[in-house]
């Protein structure tokens, strides 16, 4: 239980020593604790809960944000935080951020796409639930359940994460997903 109670202040711990850190690598080791708690916690990696407790504190203030929020927030450049453009999708596709539709047509640049927190993964981290059960991901075939067993293990390789969850979220992952078609 202790763990649990610890994961909003892990978040704004991060949140905090990462202001201003211009994303210099070093902040991942000064933050290692953290992050390798968080990473366990969130099943990310530590780069990924690095941006999700930036995202985290930066929604919860000012509800919608986009990647001008992120690069603000570090003092960096744009370029800094497109090195990391995977680790930010990745946030995407696991259903902890959403993407906001905007009104207004028109080419919108990867910067200024603006996206939110998904409202069950901000009350589930408020409320110390088990994040696990809220994460829907979005499989639709086969293509799809095999990218999400491929990242999990290239977690598991990197040891932020712990293979027994990784069996665990395939074994719940088939169970739901009995009639995949092929892609």
């Amino acid at each position: 239980m202790h763990a649990k109670v610890n994961i909003l202040k892990d978040i704004k711990l991060v949140y905090k020593r990462s202001e201003n850190c211009e994303l210099n690598t070093s902040i991942f080791s000064k933050l290692r604790n953290e992050l390798r708690l968080l990473s366990k916690q969130l099943r990310l990696t530590q780069k990924q809960s690095f941006f999700f407790s930036i995202i985290f504190c930066k929604c919860v203030s000012n509800g919608n944000i986009d990647r001008n929020d992120i690069i603000n927030h570090l003092n960096c450049d744009s370029i800094d935080v497109i090195e990391y453009q995977a680790d930010i999708v990745r946030l995407f596709k696991v259903g902890y951020l959403n993407k906001v539709k905007l009104r207004y047509r028109g080419q919108q640049s990867i910067m200024n796409e603006s996206f939110k927190l998904n409202d069950n993964i901000q009350q589930a981290i408020f409320q110390n639930k088990d994040l696990n059960s809220l994460v829907e991901l979005n499989i639709t075939n086969a293509v799809d359940f095999v990218n999400h067993v491929f990242a999990l293990m290239k977690q598991v390789t990197e040891d932020d994460l712990d293979f027994n969850e990784v069996h665990k979220s395939v074994k719940v992952n088939i169970k739901k997903n009995k009639c995949l078609v092929l892609k």
